[in-house]
């Protein structure tokens, strides 16, 4: 007997994806400026509308997932942040890490970011060119990749990303070096040792997406730190901030910041725009998947 939760969910997410799309069609056709850019992007993120050329890095890209997720190769991985949903990590666990040994395509199957929201961050780059990107959490290199391939195409733009563990580290660097994608620095070591020295020496940055520590203090801690770096226009990208409590709360105090105008809750993804030429805060829901 199939069971009512496996009928149930299934029938949830397409109610869902339903009610996103009808707010998203009206973003991109009612809309001005920085939402109907968003609009336009979820669009064709959601009825995949690539050209030639993005069909052509996205393959690659993902041909390259597909070998990491066959990879019974041994790793050895230091996670800085928050393994478990509210999981209550203590400040002296996020800097001493937690060592877990894993496979390739263990690791990459669980820590690398799903096509679906990386294709999401590759439209948005497309969309809104921004020259100077920075990433928290490289894991393999797989999201970096899709963000430099579309800054590639765009002609314009770098981006720098930052891994805790070494061992990710030194996959992510071969996978760039694979993909011929000389537009990416990436940095290794905790988020507190390199975050700081990054933000001078890269900074301004127009695009950010913090995709690492899963935890809520953590997050708001990055957040605080870079801002200051932020350009007056500029896209800042938040990832997992429905995962756990703490998450939900770092999101919220993110929300709150004056400089952030704009932001789209996307369910697992929240999207910030920040112009101090907006005068009125926007809020926009939009649960996908």
């Amino acid at each position: 007997m199939i069971s009512l939760r496996k009928i149930g969910k299934p029938i949830i997410s397409l109610v869902w994806r339903l009610k996103a799309q009808k707010k998203i069609s009206d973003l991109s056709k009612n809309s001005e400026g920085y939402t109907k850019e968003i609009g336009n992007a979820l669009t064709e993120v959601l009825q995949n509308i690539v050209s030639e050329e993005e069909k052509q890095w996205i393959g690659k890209i993902e041909s390259l997932r597909k070998e990491l997720e066959s990879s019974n190769e041994k790793i050895e991985v230091i996670d800085y942040g928050a393994i478990e949903p509210d999981s209550n990590i203590t400040n002296q666990e996020l800097e001493i890490g937690k060592t877990v040994n894993i496979t390739v395509g263990a690791k990459c199957k669980s820590g690398s970011e799903l096509f679906f929201w990386v294709f999401i961050l590759f439209k948005l780059i497309r969309k809104f060119q921004p020259k100077s990107c920075l990433e928290l959490g490289s894991c393999m290199g797989l999201s970096a990749s899709f963000q430099a391939a579309a800054l590639k195409l765009n002609g314009i733009g770098r981006m720098v990303t930052l891994e805790g563990a070494a061992s990710l580290a030194s996959i992510a660097k071969k996978n760039f070096q694979l993909l011929n994608l000389g537009n990416i620095d990436i940095i290794e070591g905790r988020f507190q040792d390199t975050l700081p020295t990054v933000l001078k020496q890269y900074g301004p940055f127009d695009y950010v997406f913090i995709d690492g520590h899963l935890d809520g203090p953590a997050t708001i801690n990055n957040f605080n730190q870079i801002i200051p770096y932020v350009s007056e226009k500029a896209l800042f990208i938040v990832d997992n901030i429905s995962w756990s409590e703490s998450m939900k709360k770092g999101w919220k105090y993110i929300e709150s910041n004056d400089r952030v105008r704009i932001t789209f809750h996307l369910r697992q993804m929240g999207i910030c725009i920040i112009d101090n030429q907006i005068v009125k805060k926007h809020v926009y829901k939009i649960p996908l998947l």
